[in-house]
């Protein structure tokens, strides 16, 4: 019977935890924001509804060019920075010091404020109808970009690494990692700090 009491218990209180993770987070299907936005513009049509009301009613089509005109902006950018950061870690040649990882760590903190910038922009010349839509779509862009922006010049790093011409000193591509994301790391710290 303990056992049983001790099982009912963990599964309320996991449930519990659960719901107030939901909602803390905003997780909740049924509770997502469907309010229509300000900014949103439209025509103004007879409701699918109840013809007697009129809403605002956006053309699919250009919406869909709305959108991917953003998103082609928003990959275009990610390839311009994945350029930038290889570039300038290619420059280095194998001999990584201090001096890289900061300025590589300069580098993601530009791109990063720039993007959030022109994210938002991105996302406004959507016209997304409902705020929950405009989240998701801002996030999606943020996600994207800072995989790119945040990784990949470590995942570059892994890889190419090892095949330079003066490779990983000491064939210890770890350790080279682990100074260059210690030395980023705590360059963005800073920066950031300020």
């Amino acid at each position: 019977t303990i056992v049983a009491v001790w099982g009912k218990w963990a599964q309320n209180s996991w449930a519990r935890e659960q719901q107030y993770l939901a909602t803390l987070w905003d997780l909740n299907e049924a509770e997502k924001d469907r309010s229509q936005r300000a900014d949103f513009s439209g025509s103004v049509r007879p409701s699918h509804v109840d013809r007697n009301i009129t809403e605002l009613h956006y053309d699919g089509k250009r919406k869909t060019l709305r959108m991917s005109v953003s998103w082609l902006i928003t990959v275009s950018f990610c390839c311009v920075d994945f350029f930038f950061v290889v570039t300038w870690l290619n420059l280095w040649d194998g001999k990584m010091n201090q001096l890289a990882g900061i300025v590589h760590a300069l580098i993601v903190q530009v791109f990063t404020q720039v993007f959030n910038l022109l994210a938002e922009g991105l996302t406004d010349a959507e016209n997304h109808q409902f705020q929950s839509d405009y989240y998701d779509s801002y996030l999606a862009k943020n996600f994207i970009f800072q995989f790119v922006n945040q990784y990949m010049g470590f995942f570059f790093l892994t890889i190419k690494q090892q095949y330079t011409k003066d490779g990983c000193g000491d064939q210890d591509c770890v350790g080279m990692l682990r100074k260059h994301l210690q030395t980023t790391l705590v360059t963005l710290v800073i920066v950031q700090a300020f």
